[in-house]
């Protein structure tokens, strides 16, 4: 039941005064859950539901259509008396005791009564105040109504079990359980199937839990195999890493010899730039030497104008310029001798670069070797950072090869410009020699020709320095790569090697 319902109240007792056949005063007191009222026909049973719903409101149906006449004969004849017909009904609502009444006066009106709370006394209230107290203290009219009419109308024992449950619970003010009663079958109803829900639950548990079991089983046979698997796995990690640790300090090891080598390398490389400085020197040198030669051959042009021009002055110096072109053609013979040693030591030059290309191809083939090896440590699974190294080591090398190599092309450049020069020397000298013939058969005089021949030879002599510097820088080239390769074996140029560029170059050996 809820905490806003009116709480259940039930009749505690009747007090019947002047009321129909009740002459006086009764009083019917100590009235329980259940009470009931036997008697013989006629002995009064209806008077008192008839009071209780006089007292209630339920004027109508009473079996008179008058209230003048529920009024005791014998009040009627000690009239005016203020008390001759009331009804007085007291219920128990909760622990307390809750009193009304209604009074039937003379006038045929009748006048609800309610006890005061500060006196014995009554006060007098309309119907509507008296209904609405009734329901607050949980007196419900409805249920009587029926009862009281219903016993006029058939007898008790033909009643409906359920109706005169009604009846009976409304008169005995239980009527409040029934909403309770079903309330709570319906909560228990409610559990009942919460229950089935939960059983079936239970039982799809059960089978789940069944189940489940074998995979659980499954599980723990995997986890072991897998713990198994996993110890091996560790050992054979362990070991591995030892190889590995073995190959780091291998790689380490061989990491240290390369950078040695690269050390060494870059030495040859230095050596090999200096080289490249003493012959572009050369080079400036031979430059200067055909500068001076070209200035020369002006001069003597124009000093030969200037003997033309003084034929006849010089005619009497005739025989000691055919002395003198004696000398001259001795001197060109020695200065052809001078060309086919020129011509030898380019030969010389040429075979030098030859052999210097073929050590150039074997240095290639050194390196192709050493990329088939890198290929085979990579095969044989080596650590990746090790051949990185190695990788590294090698495109150096074949960096190194490729500035070698520049050099080598430039040192070619040096040549055949030198030899250009040289065949235009050449050019040169058979115009000179021409031209000493032309003026041996005209008879001029060639004694003022001698110091420009003599700064002639002067100049031819410095380009011939300039083209011996140029053949040691050309030889100290080819040692180069040699050098390059033998590192490539051992890690160090041979000695022998040092030895022979500072003996051709005239240098000190790296």
């Amino acid at each position: 039941m809820n905490d806003m319902d009116p709480p259940t109240s039930r009749l505690h007792s009747v007090k019947i005064q002047g009321f129909k056949s009740y002459a006086g005063s009764v009083d019917i007191l100590d009235l329980g859950s259940f009470t009931c009222i036997i008697g013989a026909n006629g002995a009064g049973k209806s008077v008192t539901g008839d009071a209780i719903a006089f007292v209630l409101g339920h004027h109508l149906g009473l079996r008179k259509k008058e209230l003048l006449k529920l009024m005791n004969d014998s009040s009627r004849c000690r009239a005016p008396s203020p008390d001759r017909t009331q009804v007085c009904l007291t219920f128990l609502v909760g622990q307390e005791l809750f009193s009304c009444a209604r009074r039937l006066s003379m006038s045929g009106r009748s006048e609800p009564l309610l006890a005061c709370s500060s006196s014995q006394g009554w006060h007098a209230t309309d119907e509507d105040t008296f209904c609405k107290t009734l329901g607050e203290h949980g007196i419900r009219t409805d249920n009587l109504k029926r009862c009281i009419l219903k016993q006029q109308d058939q007898a008790v024992k033909v009643h409906h079990p359920l109706l005169l449950t009604e009846h009976f619970e409304a008169l005995v003010g239980t009527s409040g359980y029934v909403v309770s009663i079903s309330e709570t079958r319906q909560h228990l109803s409610d559990k009942h199937t919460a229950c089935e829900g939960l059983e079936v639950d239970i039982d799809r548990l059960e089978r789940r839990r069944t189940k489940i079991r074998g995979q659980v089983r499954s599980c723990e046979e995997y986890l072991q195999r897998r713990s198994t698997f996993l110890a091996q796995q560790r050992a054979f990690l362990k070991q591995k890493h030892a190889y590995l640790q073995a190959d780091i300090l291998a790689l380490q090891h061989g990491a240290k010899k390369a950078s040695e080598a690269v050390q060494h390398a870059a030495g040859v490389t230095e050596h090999a730039k200096q080289e490249k400085e003493i012959a572009q020197a050369a080079l400036c040198t031979a430059e200067r030497a055909l500068g001076h030669q070209k200035a020369a051959e002006q001069a003597h042009l124009k000093e030969a104008q200037d003997l033309m021009l003084e034929e006849s002055r010089l005619g009497i110096h005739l025989k000691t310029a055919k002395a003198d072109a004696k000398m001259a053609g001795i001197k060109a013979k020695r200065n052809a001798r001078r060309l086919h040693e020129l011509t030898a030591k380019e030969d010389r030059a040429r075979a030098e670069l030859a052999e210097l290309n073929e050590s150039h191809g074997s240095l290639i083939a050194e390196e192709s070797k050493h990329k088939a090896a890198i290929k085979s440590l990579q095969d044989h699974g080596l650590d990746t950072v090790g051949l990185v190294h190695l990788e590294m080591e090698s495109k150096k090398a074949s960096a190194e090869l490729a500035s070698l190599q520049s050099l080598m092309a430039e040192k070619e450049q040096v040549l055949s410009s030198l030899q250009g020069r040289f065949t235009n020397s050449q050019a040169c000298l058979e115009k000179q020699r021409s031209s000493l013939e032309l003026l041996e058969v005209q008879g001029r005089p060639l004694r003022a020709d001698m110091p420009h021949l003599c700064a002639w030879e002067s100049t031819k002599s410095c380009q011939k320095q300039g083209i011996l510097k140029i053949q040691a820088g050309c030889a100290a080239a080819t040692a180069a790569p040699e050098a390059v390769s033998t590192r490539g074996k051992s890690g160090r140029l041979p000695a022998s090697s040092g030895e022979h560029s500072s003996t051709e170059t005239g240098c000190k050996p790296c």
